[in-house]
């Protein structure tokens, strides 16, 4: 019996740490402010939709 009331509040607490630590990170990445759009220019733009075909694109520049 004991084991198990152990268990139960070490489950808990280890429960609770991780829900304060959510809260910690969600409040820390919501005040950097809103999103900006990354630039068209950027290099993780390797995808590029047009009039319904998919155009792959190299980071390197290739297939431009």
């Amino acid at each position: 019996m004991q084991r198990g009331r152990l268990t139960a509040i070490l489950t808990g607490a280890a429960a609770i740490l991780l829900g304060v630590l959510y809260l910690l990170m969600a409040w820390v990445l919501d005040s950097r402010g809103p999103l900006q759009p990354a630039p068209a220019s950027a290099p993780g733009n390797l995808l590029r939709l047009s009039s319904g075909t998919v155009e792959v694109r190299t980071a390197i520049g290739l297939g431009q």
